[in-house]
């Protein structure tokens, strides 16, 4: 991949979270506009539910005189308070829902977000790889190596040293076993030479 194909992956996933973000603003928006309705709708059944002692006290009073007719006002009271009590029910399921799929955008914000930083990762290093700066991945190294020690190596016009035989300090009289081990012997060897 190129620096150029990272970019466009990053301006790409920046505009698709841009959107993403305004949806995440609009679900938010949404969820505060039910979570309202639900207080509202708790509010008016509460409200609702107060008549009934309104409705006693009219009885006692006489200002409904019709037994029948404060049951049938209770009644459909109660039928009231029962339809907001839903209509609130209905919201509280609403908000929850409302509050899953922000949770469910959020989600897909942190994920776009997590890819547009590896996608401007990605094109820092191919960046730096182009300029030469960045850092040489071992397989690369390592045939560098293996090309430049199977090259041949250009006369410098003296000849190679020698390599320098390595000599053992002498063994002392003291120290050679009386059976007459082969140490001396590879001692004499190594003292004359290897065409002795």
């Amino acid at each position: 991949m190129s620096v150029e194909k990272a970019e466009l992956r990053a301006a790409a996933i920046q505009e698709i979270g841009s959107r993403v973000d305004d949806l995440l603003e609009a679900s938010n928006a949404a969820a505060q506009q039910v979570e309202g309705g639900e207080s509202a709708a708790l509010h008016v059944a509460e409200l609702i539910k107060k008549l009934h002692a309104h409705v006693d006290k009219d009885i006692d009073e006489g200002v409904i005189t019709s037994l029948k007719e404060g049951e049938m006002i209770k009644r459909w009271i109660t039928r009231a308070v029962h339809i907001a009590e839903q209509y609130a029910g209905g919201l509280t399921r609403a908000k929850q829902a409302q509050k899953g799929h922000a949770q469910g955008i959020t989600a897909v914000v942190q994920m776009l977000k997590n890819q547009h930083d590896q996608e401007l990762r990605t094109r820092e290093k191919h960046a730096a790889q182009e300029s030469g700066e960045g850092h040489i991945p071992i397989k690369q190294r390592r045939l560098a190596e293996e090309r430049a020690s199977l090259a041949p190596a250009a006369p410098t016009g003296a000849p190679p040293p020698k390599p320098v035989a390595s000599v053992p300090p002498p063994v002392s009289a003291a120290s050679v076993p009386p059976n007459g081990s082969a140490a001396p012997r590879r001692r004499r060897r190594v003292e004359r030479g290897p065409d002795a």
